[in-house]
């Protein structure tokens, strides 16, 4: 298991939350010299137009309208509601310009080091995030939640080479060399970093702080580093003593107890673990897999039973888990009961699909066959998910046209069911690159339901990516449009045919809108290509910067970089 972090890392602040209690600049006029009044009217005038901005919601204009007065008259006040203004618009840039003059301006203040810690970690500034939130620590009213151990972990977890955040922090000592939470914090960044022996000569000096479980957190993190797996499980237990309520140490004693092969240790601490966070199942998940390659299976149970008694919805989760556990034991009749226990919901399928892999592995094919259409029988509301799974079945025992026949036979038995297997059919035809057999499915599917969106979709998309036939698919995707307005996959196809015909204002609006409501590998891969050939190429860089870290599994994306080799300069 990698080094997963438990520190609870720095949560990307709420910024109207932040401000909420910034109020407008009151816009009353003070009565004045008659020398004065016009430039105290002109400025006037230029706070009105900013709040009558922002009522129209117009964020931007209302928030420059702040920073053009800031430049006549300066004004940290003025700064602060330009802030404001600035967090409630889609523009970053002007959030951290006038985030940074307000933090000129007001440097006792925390909340615009707050939004630049966040920005500039946000832009993977990382040194200058760092400096944000040592000056965000040197405020007056610190925010608790702000602790630099936290953060170094954070900003390494996401991304930020260890050894950049070195120099600051030890800046910082040499003027607070009182300040444990940045020694530890530098500790854990030399740890990260691999310069170990920087490391020990900083726990040397940190060895006053025993009383404070994050220095045995960070003692068992460097022991972990050297090998010293026994001093790590020593360093852990010493601070579960100071703080049993710390999952971070108990994580740390259970990885440190499985090295030793302890298993008595580390089933206990992953039990404590596990009760600490009952619903933090990629935890649980690494847990296991710790435990599995240690060969400590009865560990793994251990984390099973423990979730099992504190996830009253668990919809399947500790079945699948277990699955996991019996696999590795070698006991593939447990782990089909156990897959074939989870019950209908968002882990359904994948469990069938699993139990198929397992019946493949260790017996007849055939049973897989008939265990896959005992499913169909059973579960009705899957039944066409459960045909898929059958098709894909068939296509990896037998050639295509096992799953022709079975679909043939399908329709024969179900006639009321004709027009959905009809599409399943052009599916598979599609995905084995049969074009033209797809299309003639389409095409007499399409005269059976003229007006299906779904079917339109798939007929207009199928000639726009794998025919010449551009500007009739273009007119199929505009008529599924026209019947299915919001739908993500419609706009992504009609979007798609635009920017394939150069109509790229059209073809991109699609597209984000699509992206926005349901991202995904394809739709992204789609808006990053269409950004570029439209010259917004920036754009498209932290578009797929930003989709390469939330997604998985990157097929589409990992295509696009294949043929765009430039989007990575």
């Amino acid at each position: 298991m990698r080094a997963r972090t438990l520190f609870f890392p720095i949560i990307a602040i709420g910024l109207g939350a932040a401000l909420s209690g910034c109020a407008p600049l009151s816009t009353s006029r003070e009565p004045a010299d008659d020398t004065y009044a016009s430039p105290r009217a002109n400025a006037l005038a230029t706070l009105i137009s900013g709040e009558l901005s922002a009522r129209r919601g117009d964020f931007t204009g209302g928030s420059k309208a702040y920073l053009t007065q800031n430049r006549h008259t300066p004004s940290a006040a003025l700064l602060e509601r330009a802030t404001e203004l600035a967090s409630q618009s889609s523009d970053e840039t002007l959030l951290l310009q006038s985030a940074e003059l307000w933090s000129e301006a007001a440097p006792e203040k925390s909340t615009p080091w707050q939004i630049l810690a966040d920005l500039y970690s946000t832009q993977e500034n990382w040194p200058a995030a760092l400096d944000a939130l040592i000056h965000l620590r040197e405020s007056p009213t610190p925010p608790p939640e702000y602790a630099l151990v936290d953060f170094i972990d954070y900003l390494i977890q996401r991304g930020a080479p260890p050894e950049t955040l070195i120099p600051e922090l030890s800046r910082h000592l040499g003027t607070h060399p009182d300040d444990h939470d940045a020694r530890l914090a530098l500790i854990l960044a030399n740890v990260r970093a691999e310069r170990l022996d920087a490391a020990a000569a900083e726990l040397m000096r940190a060895h006053g702080l025993g009383p404070v479980p994050e220095f045995w957190l960070i003692s068992a993190l460097y022991h972990q580093a050297r090998g010293d797996t026994g001093r790590a499980e020593q360093a852990a237990r010493e601070g579960v003593k100071r703080d049993a309520s710390d999952a971070r140490l108990w994580l740390a004693l259970t990885q440190s107890a499985l090295a030793q092969q302890d298993v008595a240790t580390a089933s206990t601490a992953a039990q404590r673990l596990v009760a600490l966070r009952p619903d933090d199942t990629e935890l649980h998940t690494a847990l296991i897999d710790e435990a599995i390659r240690h060969r400590a299976i009865e560990t793994g149970f251990k984390v099973v039973e423990a979730r099992a008694a504190r996830n009253e919805r668990d919809q399947g989760i500790t079945d699948v888990l277990t699955a996991r556990l019996h696999i590795a034991s070698d006991e593939p009749e447990r782990a089909l009961t156990a897959l074939l226990a989870v019950p209908e919901g968002p882990l359904f399928l994948a469990s069938r699909r699993q139990g198929i892999d397992v019946l493949l592995e260790h017996t007849n094919p055939h049973r897989a066959i008939l265990l896959i259409q005992q499913q169909q029988q059973a579960h009705p509301d899957y039944w066409l998910d459960l045909v898929d799974i059958e098709l894909d079945l068939l296509d990896r025992l037998s050639p295509f046209s096992a799953a022709d026949r079975r679909l043939d036979e399908l329709i024969e038995q179900m006639p009321e069911h004709r027009d959905e297997l009809a599409y399943t059919k052009a599916m598979h035809a599609l995905d084995h690159g049969r074009v033209q057999k797809a299309l003639a499915e389409l095409d007499a599917l399409l005269e059976r339901t003229p007006e299906s969106p779904r079917v339109l979709n798939a007929y207009g998309y199928t000639l726009v990516t794998r025919t010449p036939h551009l500007a009739r698919g273009t007119a199929l995707l505009e008529q599924a449009h026209r019947l299915a307005p919001d739908h993500p996959a419609i706009q992504d196809s009609l979007g798609w045919a635009y920017i394939k015909a150069e109509r790229y204002r059209d073809g991109i609006l699609l597209l984000k809108r699509a992206y926005m409501d349901a991202p995904d590998d394809e739709i992204a891969s789609h808006l990053i290509e269409a950004l570029w050939l439209d010259h917004h190429r920036p754009q498209a860089r932290r578009l797929l910067d930003d989709a390469l870290q939330r997604f998985d599994e990157t097929p589409a994306l990992n295509d696009l970089l294949s043929r765009y080799p430039d989007l990575t300069l």
